[in-house]
């Protein structure tokens, strides 16, 4: 093949990129967990369409079927958590794989979680704590943002977001998943339809073969990978206002993508890296969860079933005994030898 022929294939791929092409249309769930009834209702038409007795279907098996629990959070198994090793981030990592397929992917057509990328890591890690309580069924942007969460601890663990965009008889397909680095070796953590897609096992010796690894996956399933971007290193402190950089370096792929700059991009991350503070404990990042033991999946008690709270109605009565004994009902204020409540006299105030 010639240097004019390469040229011209190569400026061929970058006219068909610059194409708009027709992406798959998703709703998001902007009015947050419960879902409003206008949310309700435009999530079932875009589910169903016309196709009436499928809703009719679905919530008839959602109230005979059996009541979904909280699946149980990954754990992780070492003598030190703060610094595991190897093998045992492997394991943790499958763990975060086997929490994922609990959850179950969202086939319904509409994120239910709404994530903006712009907001700041602690807004971001309050949202997966929330999905987290939740445990709804998620896809490719929510899994790595939990992801995030979970990975925190690890002082050690550079993380990163990697994206892809694949294209597919004339359609664009964009997913996510969230890079690892440890101990010299890379993997990646994710949710995806696709097994292949998911995540990958701390056995890349460089980072350019993890991409190549899902570009040939991408080909099994008959998509072209077209563009991969790499985001910066994800912050350890939970209270971090800083914003992700979800894209630092482009590459467009094709047979002249440079694999060298690729494989130079974690030696930045490690410069980069060193200068955040220490992270937090394992213990302190489920803790702050707050998941109760009666919502566990060992529980008898389904979290979808919420218990009736029967209130009785007060006489008018109990109403103003309850207001007369909440006034100035302060008894370590009244005891201690600094503070006195001095009695209203009801004089008017001499102006000076």
């Amino acid at each position: 093949m010639s240097d004019g022929e390469s040229e011209s294939s190569y400026t061929e791929t970058c006219k068909v990129l610059k194409k708009k092409l027709a992406a798959p249309t998703f709703l998001i769930n902007r009015s947050g967990i419960p879902i409003n009834k206008e949310g309700w209702e435009r999530m079932w038409t875009f589910y169903c369409g016309k196709q009436t007795k499928l809703r009719l279907e679905c919530e008839e098996k959602a109230k005979r079927g059996p009541k979904h629990r909280y699946p149980c959070l990954p754990l992780l198994i070492s003598f030190n958590k703060s610094n595991p090793s190897l093998t045992e981030v492997a394991s943790y990592i499958i763990e975060i794989r086997d929490y994922f397929n609990a959850l179950q992917y969202n086939h319904i057509g509409t994120q239910l979680f709404d994530i903006s990328k712009a907001s700041g890591f602690s807004r971001l890690m309050d949202k997966a704590k929330f999905m987290i309580r939740c445990s709804l069924p998620i896809k490719c942007l929510e899994a790595v943002i939990i992801a995030m969460y979970l990975t925190s601890f690890i002082s050690k663990l550079i993380r990163f977001p990697i994206t892809f965009k694949s294209v597919s008889n004339g359609q664009a397909f964009y997913h996510i998943v969230l890079g690892l680095h440890y101990d010299g070796q890379f993997g990646a953590i994710g949710f995806s339809r696709r097994v292949d897609l998911m995540d990958k096992p701390l056995v890349y010796n460089n980072l350019s073969t993890l991409i190549k690894d899902f570009k040939q996956c991408y080909e099994n399933y008959s998509h072209k990978l077209v563009k991969v971007k790499i985001g910066g290193p994800v912050p350890w402190d939970l209270c971090s206002q800083a914003s992700i950089q979800w894209c630092r370096e482009k590459f467009v792929i094709n047979s002249q993508t440079d694999w060298t700059i690729v494989n130079r991009l974690p030696r930045i991350f490690k410069d980069s890296y060193t200068a955040t503070p220490c992270p937090p404990n394992y213990e302190t990042i489920m803790s702050m969860i707050q998941m109760t033991r009666s919502l566990s999946i060992n529980s008898q008690i389904s979290i979808r079933s919420k218990p009736r709270v029967t209130t009785k109605k007060k006489s008018k009565e109990q109403v103003q005994k309850t207001r007369s004994s909440r006034m100035l009902h302060r008894p370590q204020i009244a005891t201690s030898g600094r503070l006195k409540i001095k009695p209203n006299t009801g004089t008017a105030r001499r102006k000076v």
